[in-house]
């Protein structure tokens, strides 16, 4: 008997680790993350900074650290978790040093997805 409680215990402890993206929150380290990522890639697109790597491979490093940001962004799905990465993009953009510009592009990209993100939560419910 005990020998089944705890195949039990075990298959109900992998059913809930397998399933932990699905329950995880906003986190604005993993948020800032992504877009700092995308900051260190648009940085050399733009010209303020060459870090050694060919402008193809920043573009296909920006194409794909945007889109990881998207789908980050895509996979918010309250209203609080929302604001909390809106008001993580408003920061982001507020830092200073010579790649503001830049970092400003980025954090109103974000802002302009979790705008849409919102939109789309309205029409499809919360």
């Amino acid at each position: 008997m005990k020998r089944l409680a705890r195949i039990a215990m075990f298959i109900a402890l992998f059913a809930v680790v397998g399933n932990l993206p699905a329950f995880a929150a906003f986190s604005e380290a993993k948020f800032e993350s992504l877009m700092q990522n995308c900051v260190k890639y648009l940085s050399i697109l733009e010209g303020n900074s060459s870090n050694g790597m060919s402008q193809e491979l920043a573009y296909e490093g920006f194409e794909k650290t945007s889109t990881e940001l998207q789908k980050y962004i895509s996979g918010l799905g309250t209203k609080k978790e929302l604001a909390s990465a809106r008001k993580t993009a408003n920061d982001f953009i507020k830092k200073a040093g010579h790649e503001a510009i830049t970092i400003a592009n980025v954090g109103k990209m974000s802002l302009k997805a979790i705008d849409q993100r919102e939109k789309f939560l309205e029409i499809h419910g919360e």
